[in-house]
């Protein structure tokens, strides 16, 4: 960790991109195809009696899944990774294998609305314990592990729809002091941030995103540092049957061996368009890690490979004012998600966060004048032209 890795090693990244192409890749030894075939089979064959194969049962085992999360755990540094039904399911999925009845989670307020509704609710159920703290408060942050001894930290490399972004590092040295689990949700950085190189134990992503990159699935995958806990893991998403289906792990596989390229892409038109909104005179805050002068800038620049694609802003004026901006827009489809070809604008208190209570949002700093813009493949300028019309 101490040589920053993730940020100096740009060699290994390059091996990466390279290992990520050729997964499954001539593998094929009936036909000799150069893509893996599409698996769609629920269920094989024994070899004989007491003799299974490889694959036995669909939900257990698929081959496409066995690509992608070959590819994954190249990807993200990680001894082995399993592929589950949802981004959502991939956040379950640490909890359902690592915790115990009562044990304390510790995450950081203004996390992801799905993420604080999953929590909340399993710990209304008497499942587990929650405590939501301010993250960017490290003295605080190291209080409360310290104090509170809690089985699981959760992060996300960069909050949603905030974009706040954490010292993984240094929180990875604080769990460990106090064994702990740092689990990391990477959705919004594969490819730029690779947070078990800084010392996480677990991170995951919803494949539905930047993995993917055509919002044409849904799916998530969880990458283990071990083989103990991989194992836990796999072991976990196959009981509770939320492993992923064969069409979504190919689609995923296809998606993944252009990842690099496209977050270049990403980034570099969302750098432009932060810019652009942080001298536009209808706008109040800009929330990109990418300028300089933003929170988190930093620690991105210390370990990261980007800023990522994400771009949240809160305009001057009322929720009408947001109302007739969305209105205006032409290349940027009003809708959740993220990580696609395509530029999408949300309104995180009516749509991401809607489930989440005003006062938590408020205290996040999630008003009605927050937008988020995913910033997709299309030209930067068409972009900014838009933007431009819309704010006049």
């Amino acid at each position: 960790m101490a040589n920053h890795a993730a940020k100096n090693n740009l060699r290994e990244k390059a091996s990466k991109i390279t290992q990520i192409m050729h997964v499954g890749i001539a593998e094929d030894e009936q036909h000799y195809a150069i893509a893996p075939p599409l698996y769609m089979t629920s269920t094989y064959s024994f070899e004989a009696l007491g003799k299974p194969r490889a694959c036995d049962y669909g939900r257990t085992h698929n081959p496409n899944r066995d690509i992608l999360a070959k590819a994954v755990s190249i990807l993200e540094s990680g001894a082995c990774s399993t592929i589950v039904s949802s981004g959502m399911a991939a956040v379950h999925l640490p909890v359902q294998a690592f915790m115990e009845h009562n044990d304390l989670i510790i995450a950081p307020k203004g996390s992801y609305g799905s993420t604080i509704r999953l929590f909340n609710s399993l710990q209304d159920k008497g499942y587990i314990r929650v405590k939501w703290v301010d993250f960017l408060d490290f003295d605080l942050l190291q209080d409360v592990i310290a104090t509170e001894k809690p089985r699981m930290v959760f992060m996300e490399t960069i909050s949603n729809p905030l974009l706040r972004t954490y010292d993984i590092e240094e929180i990875a040295k604080l769990t460990q002091r106090h064994d702990a689990l740092l689990v990391v949700d990477n959705t919004f950085t594969p490819g730029v941030v690779f947070p078990l190189e800084l010392g996480a134990d677990v991170v995951l992503h919803s494949a539905t995103k930047y993995l993917n990159g055509h919002s044409d699935i849904v799916a998530g995958t969880v990458t283990a540092k071990t083989e103990q806990h991989g194992k836990q893991l796999a072991h976990w998403a196959n009981s509770a049957g939320t492993t992923a289906a064969p069409f979504d792990a190919y689609q995923i596989m296809r998606g993944m061996r252009t990842l690099f390229e496209r977050m270049e892409k990403h980034q570099a038109t969302a750098l432009k368009i932060a810019t652009f909104l942080d001298s536009h005179d209808a706008v109040e805050t800009v929330y990109y890690p990418g300028l300089t002068s933003a929170q988190g800038h930093a620690a991105l620049e210390k370990y990261g490979h980007g800023f990522g694609a994400m771009v949240t802003f809160d305009l001057k004026g009322d929720l009408d004012t947001v109302r007739t901006f969305i209105e205006r827009l032409n290349w940027f489809s009003l809708a959740v998600s993220l990580g696609g070809f395509e530029s999408l604008v949300c309104h995180p208190p009516t749509m991401t966060h809607s489930g989440v209570q005003k006062d938590i949002l408020a205290e996040a700093g999630i008003t009605d004048n927050t937008v988020r813009l995913a910033i997709g493949l299309e030209d930067a300028d068409d972009l900014i032209d838009d933007l431009t019309q819309a704010l006049a």
